[in-house]
């Protein structure tokens, strides 16, 4: 499949706004386009409100810096995955690993290649308002094993806690009920999610 990848830098001109894949195209993944449609849409809402339905000059501007932000977040993000996932060995994935653009996030990924998951890796992040949060990036990394130097050997209190921690998602886990179950409740025609009451 071939698409033009990238966005555009003003989403928001005079009375125009684009919203979602309108403004800009980085992968064909649904939830990639309806997080950033989420996200542009509720930042649309925040800043019409606040102005009364009357917006600045300034404020257009700081739509369209916010946006453009969050498709180079995604860009960045997505450049992790596909420069570091090795679950599959075809000529595919070989191509995205050997010619995938990291340079956005370069320095995150040095960071952490050096002192491993973090929380101050934080500081690394090229945007410290990211959609993915820390906690996303860091799971793009540990998921996909990238190598690190500087790991943690916990102390015995330290794997105490953790035991006990495990043993409690454990048990909350079988407490839940399967994703069977939960999808029959939602297709049952009685049905009603809470703001339909």
């Amino acid at each position: 499949m071939k698409f033009r990848s990238g966005c555009y830098e003003r989403q928001w001109v005079e009375n125009v706004v684009a919203l979602g894949n309108s403004g800009g195209f980085v992968e064909p993944l649904e939830s990639t386009a309806l997080m950033i449609l989420c996200s542009h849409t509720q930042t649309i809402i925040d800043f019409l409100l606040h102005t009364g339905l009357q917006p600045t000059d300034t404020i257009r501007q700081l739509y369209n810096d916010l946006t453009l932000s969050g498709w180079k977040d995604i860009r960045d993000f997505l450049a992790i995955h596909y420069k570091f996932n090795g679950m599959l060995d075809t000529p595919f994935w070989r191509q995205a690993r050997a010619d995938t653009d990291v340079s956005g996030v370069a320095e995150l990924i040095k960071f952490y290649q050096e002192n491993g998951p973090t929380g101050f890796c934080r500081y690394r992040l090229p945007n410290t308002q990211t959609d993915f949060g820390l906690e996303g990036f860091l799971v793009m990394f540990v998921g996909n094993q990238v190598p690190y130097r500087n790991r943690h050997k916990p102390t015995p209190s330290e794997l105490e806690i953790w035991k006990k921690h495990k043993a409690e998602f454990i048990q909350q886990a079988k407490s839940g009920i399967r994703s069977e179950e939960a999808l029959a409740y939602v297709k049952h025609p009685g049905w009603k999610w809470n703001a339909d009451s």
